[in-house]
């Protein structure tokens, strides 16, 4: 899959990876995905690595759509999701900044766009310099999603 994530419950943050050539429906997927994992939360902060990113095929609409989806993690409230994209890279920059751009004109989720990555750490008031860093001294849990269908966990 072109977006891999984990949780840190320690840091309250969620690290994405996005990966090759995306597409909404990417986003779409691993957001639920995200939603029905046993360590979601919503509103959590998120780091989002654009950074080996290599094409997107989304529009502005598709870009509308995932906004949407984010913001209805609270029913009649956006969620306020501090999110962080990381883009190097002048596709993941532009795309990033059109996200950014929409995001600005509805309540909920919070985007911060950097191109460097010491300032994305800082965005999210990391000390860290470099995201590797971050990674080897946090606990961060893989993607733990609920079996399709399954809105509970069995006991025990």
């Amino acid at each position: 899959m072109p977006i891999a994530y984990w949780i840190s419950t320690e840091l309250d943050l969620v690290y994405a990876r996005h990966s090759g050539r995306l597409a909404l429906q990417d986003y779409l997927a691993t957001f639920r995905h995200y939603r029905a994992d046993r360590n979601y939360r919503p509103g959590r902060a998120e780091l989002i690595d654009q950074s080996t990113m290599t094409a997107i095929d989304t529009s502005l609409d598709d870009l509308r759509n995932l906004l949407d989806e984010v913001n209805r993690q609270f029913p009649g409230a956006g969620a306020g999701t501090p999110t962080v994209l990381w883009a190097p890279g002048d596709l993941a920059y532009a795309m990033s900044c059109r996200y950014r751009a929409l995001a600005s004109t509805v309540p909920g989720i919070e985007v911060v766009v950097e191109r460097e990555e010491h300032r994305a750490l800082a965005a999210l008031g990391l000390p860290d310099r470099r995201l590797v860093d971050l990674l080897s001294r946090a606990a961060f849990m893989p993607a733990d999603p609920l079996p399709p269908g399954r809105t509970t966990r069995p006991a025990g």
